[in-house]
């Protein structure tokens, strides 16, 4: 009988942890949305309060986080990779971005079918998808993806010298998704535009935001080989947030995004993706990156996040409702831009034909 009651008790007190966590981790997230307060020269983009001199972010609570617009925390014992990530992030964030922000005519846009559900003429790369979630709730929808690689260099394709813009933009994002009946996209990332002039290759790289389709928003500069972090997430259908570590200079920002008016979030994919944006309506032609490691790309749902659970959406994923997506040129007769999963976490992405050498 005694054991009966032991065990019960513990199932108990089980639950009330349970129920304990997922009301802190809710309450901390609706925090990010109450600090928020500081707005940009953009409409629809706020920003946080800049940290006291000798913040650290290692030693702070979740609130102190979330007042300075610190992602949220995982778990040290439960994920303890996911912790090292965010901490090595949280750890080279010095360097505030503090750059006006400026409306562009650039658009990274939701998955552009091919001639099957695995390709694509804008995106590559890999997606989680939750295709039996029509709206979002707190437990079931997308939460956080998380990304890092490297800047790679972006050039013309080999053998092509002409004044015109080849881009390519690296990104993770929530939403979007072929058939997915989202029309929006949550992301941020880095971009490289590259065009030729006099002979030369001449490129320029900056991270960015994005709620599409609101139009790209550039946040600071950046250049090749530096290591970038970039933690994406949401606190509501209207309310997302970007945050984004350049590693190798150690500059940073965390951006709160809301939607156009009468557009929401879903959260029923998570992507990491290489993509050609488009500008005035038109696909710009990719830019020759060569090729590209993630090392850590994964992501939660609110269940795992807020129950404090390891990350539960990877790259690795073997689901049927998991795509490996590849790029093609516009007319579907060449693949561009290839993805290839790398154990759990990484994807390794690689340029191809017409996009490598000579054009498309």
């Amino acid at each position: 009988m005694r054991w009966i009651i032991a065990l019960t008790l513990a199932t108990l007190c089980s639950l009330l942890a349970n129920n304990f966590t997922l009301a802190q981790s809710q309450s901390t997230l609706k925090s990010y949305d109450i600090y928020a307060n500081v707005p940009t020269n953009i409409e629809g983009i706020h920003t946080f309060a800049p940290p006291p001199a000798g913040f650290d972010p290692i030693s702070a609570s979740d609130e102190e986080l979330a007042m300075y617009g610190f992602p949220p925390r995982p778990h040290k014992d439960t994920d303890p990779e996911a912790y090292r990530v965010w901490a090595k992030g949280a750890s080279s964030a010095r360097v505030r971005s503090t750059a006006p922000l400026k409306v562009t005519n650039r658009f990274n846009m939701p998955y552009q079918p091919g001639l099957s559900q695995s390709q694509s003429t804008n995106w590559s790369g890999f997606v989680n998808t939750k295709p039996k979630l029509t709206e979002w709730n707190d437990e079931r929808s997308v939460a956080q993806v998380v990304s890092v690689f490297n800047v790679p260099t972006v050039h013309e394709p080999f053998g092509v010298c002409i004044n015109s813009d080849y881009s390519a933009s690296f990104w993770n994002g929530i939403d979007g998704f072929l058939g997915s009946g989202s029309n929006d996209v949550l992301q941020g990332g880095v971009e490289g535009d590259t065009t030729c002039v006099n002979g030369f290759n001449e490129p320029t790289y900056y991270a960015w935001i994005e709620w599409f389709p609101n139009p790209e928003t550039p946040v600071f500069g950046a250049n090749p080989g530096d290591t970038i972090l970039v933690l994406t997430w949401d606190t509501n259908p209207t309310t997302g947030y970007v945050h984004i570590i350049d590693e190798t200079t150690e500059t940073y920002g965390t951006w709160q995004l809301t939607p156009p008016s009468g557009t929401t979030l879903t959260g029923n994919s998570a992507e990491w993706i290489v993509e050609r944006p488009t500008i005035n309506g038109s696909l710009t032609p990719l830019a020759n990156y060569t090729e590209d490691f993630w090392a850590q790309s994964y992501g939660w749902d609110f269940y795992h996040q807020n129950n404090n659970l390891p990350a539960n959406l990877y790259p690795g994923s073997k689901s049927d409702n998991n795509y490996l997506v590849t790029m093609t040129n516009n007319s579907g007769s060449q693949d561009i831009s290839f993805p290839t999963a790398e154990g759990l976490t990484g994807i390794y992405f690689q340029v191809e034909n017409c996009a490598y050498s000579g054009g498309c």
